[in-house]
């Protein structure tokens, strides 16, 4: 081999080697660096923000339940009152007159009925003595019967011993009438009795009725008339008990189908330093027409009446909730649709690294919160998925591994 044939041989050598190494190159750059992650396993939250307002769960407006005229009032609004105590009274001077004619006939009507008694004694001792009488009679007459039909005892003596016995029947069905009307007075007087007790208990209900007593503990929210006026049929204070509050938020129609008996409520107001968890325990499921809206309630428990009846609040109310799922950045996720037979999922896909070659994963998201979605079916937490590169890269992508990082 001549000088010539080397040279040629020495450049198409170099020639080759400088393809292949392009090659090499151009290959290299065609590969896109991108660098794993784990999805964290956390829940996520569906959250509406709502107004809400608190109202006192027991109240009452307290009216007089008789007529007349305000004498005293001896609470003011703002007032913390007990069960029993008394808040207001009227002018009593015909109550109480009216409560001592009441006694008076009572006592008169007790009178006629202890007369009655003891005349019902009387009458009934009277026939006793009667029927005494007639059974001495009766024999003496009996005897003279026989003494008369015998023509022992002259006629004169036996028509008097006759007109004695005659005498002592009288005097007995007139004991008998004695007593039957001293019964029909007892009757009588009873039912006098009756009605004196009724007017008593009347007059005496009618007396206490003119002062207003407190239901229950609570506060005084509203005094509503004052001394010296005429209270009837009107309302004089407005009484609620603040220990406990029922808290009402409506909410846009179409969360009415995730509402549950234990939907939770993150409660925050200016009253309360820290915000105040409650579930829902009502829900009104009638639409406003007006607002397209429905509300719930909650019973919020306020022992140190730090809560206001009529005070408002900012509510959080969790309209779903997943636990314990994979949550992946925003970003790293294509969202393709919804899924079928989950009204609030949708369909997407991620990519893994395979043979070095980006692979599609498709999955069903959930809920969106904080620029990160959840994953409800897959995804594995264990499973390591793209994260920076994922704009360039689909299904085969050659992609080399720059880094793994966590969430």
């Amino acid at each position: 081999m001549n000088k010539r044939h080397i040279a040629a041989l020495v450049m198409a050598t170099i020639f080759i080697s400088q393809g292949a190494w392009l090659l090499t190159i151009h290959a290299a750059e065609k590969a896109v660096p991108v660098t794993l992650i784990k999805p964290t396993s956390g829940t996520v939250a569906q959250i509406e923000r709502a107004t809400g307002i608190f109202l006192s769960v027991r109240r009452a407006e307290l009216q007089m339940k008789s007529n007349g005229t305000i004498e005293r009032m001896f609470v003011e609004a703002g007032d913390r009152v007990k069960k029993g105590q008394i808040l207001a009274s009227l002018e009593k001077k015909n109550f109480q007159l009216g409560l001592d004619q009441a006694n008076s006939l009572e006592k008169a009507a007790a009178s006629h009925v202890a007369a009655a008694n003891a005349a019902i004694a009387a009458a009934a001792t009277g026939i006793q003595l009667a029927e005494v009488k007639l059974q001495t009679i009766s024999r003496d007459y009996g005897r003279a019967k026989g003494l008369r039909a015998k023509d022992t005892i002259p006629q004169q003596q036996f028509d008097q011993i006759e007109g004695q016995y005659k005498l002592a029947q009288v005097g007995l069905d007139a004991a008998k009438d004695q007593l039957a009307q001293a019964k029909a007075g007892l009757t009588v007087a009873q039912a006098q009795m009756n009605v004196a007790q009724v007017g008593v208990r009347s007059a005496q209900q009618q007396n206490d009725d003119a002062t207003l007593i407190a239901p229950f503990d609570g506060l005084i929210v509203e005094k509503l008339v004052q001394e010296n006026e005429p209270c009837d049929n009107k309302t004089l204070y407005q009484l609620i008990d603040d220990t406990v509050m029922e808290l009402t938020v409506r909410l846009p129609e179409r969360f009415l189908p995730f509402m549950k008996h234990d939907t939770r409520l993150i409660v925050r107001t200016p009253l309360l330093s820290e915000p105040v968890l409650a579930s829902v325990s009502a829900i009104i499921s009638s639409i406003d027409q007006s607002s397209l809206s429905f509300e719930v309630k909650a019973i919020i428990p306020n022992p140190e009446y730090k809560l206001s009846h009529g005070g408002y609040a900012d509510v959080d109310v969790v309209i779903k909730e997943e636990c314990n799922v994979p949550v992946i950045p925003t970003n790293i996720v294509k969202i393709t649709g919804d899924s079928v037979g989950q009204a609030s999922a949708r369909s997407g896909y991620v990519f893994t690294v395979n043979d070095g070659k980006a692979q599609k994963i498709p999955v069903t998201l959930g809920i969106t919160q904080n620029n990160h979605i959840s994953v409800i079916s897959g995804l594995a937490c264990e499973t390591k998925i793209i994260n920076h590169g994922f704009g360039q890269i689909d299904d085969g992508t050659v992609v080399t591994v720059a880094s793994e990082a966590g969430l």
